[in-house]
C-alpha cells in the first residue's frame, strides 16, 4: 500500500455525498421557483379581475355602450330601470387566454338611488375565482348648466 498524500483528490463517497447535497439544494430551489410562478400567475389574474370590476364601475357612471337612445332621449338602463330589473349583460372578456365574465346587479337601498354591484369571475386552479366592486348612483336627472 502506498502512503496518502495531499493531492490524492476526492474519494467516491465524498463525491456522492456532494452530489446528493447539490441535488437536494437544486430540488428545493426548483420547487420554490415553481411555487413563485404559480403565485405570480394567480396575482396577475386577480389584478385583471379587479381592473374589470373597476372599469365596470366607471361604465355605470359615465358614457358607455350601456347607454341607450330612445325617443325620450339618452338613458342608462342601470339607472332608470326598476331595481329588480335584469341588468344588462355583456360578452365574456378574454385576457391572456383566460375568460372573464362580468355581471351587474342592481338594488335600491333608498329612494332615488341605485346600488350597482359588478361581479367578475374567471376559472382558476381551485374552481372559480372572483372579485366585485360596488357603486352608488343617483337616478335623478343630471343637472344642466344654464349660463
Amino acid at each position: 500500500m502506498r502512503p496518502l498524500t495531499d493531492d490524492d483528490g476526492f474519494s467516491l463517497i465524498e463525491s456522492l455525498v456532494s452530489l446528493a447535497l447539490i441535488g437536494a439544494v437544486m430540488s428545493a430551489a426548483t420547487s420554490l421557483f415553481a411555487s413563485s410562478v404559480r403565485v405570480t400567475n394567480h396575482q396577475s389574474n386577480q389584478e385583471v379581475g379587479v381592473w374589470l370590476a373597476e372599469s365596470g364601475v366607471e361604465i355605470t357612471r359615465g358614457d358607455s355602450y350601456y347607454w341607450t337612445t330612445t325617443a325620450a332621449g339618452v338613458t342608462n338602463p342601470l339607472k332608470t330601470s326598476p331595481a329588480s330589473a335584469a341588468a344588462p349583460t355583456e360578452p365574456a372578456t378574454v385576457v391572456n387566454g383566460l375568460t372573464y365574465s362580468r355581471r351587474y346587479a342592481t338594488t335600491a337601498p333608498a329612494v332615488g338611488l341605485r346600488q350597482i354591484r359588478i361581479t367578475v369571475s374567471w376559472p382558476c386552479q381551485t374552481g372559480t375565482c372572483g372579485t366585485s366592486a360596488t357603486t352608488l348612483v343617483s337616478v335623478a336627472a343630471d343637472p344642466t348648466y344654464a349660463p
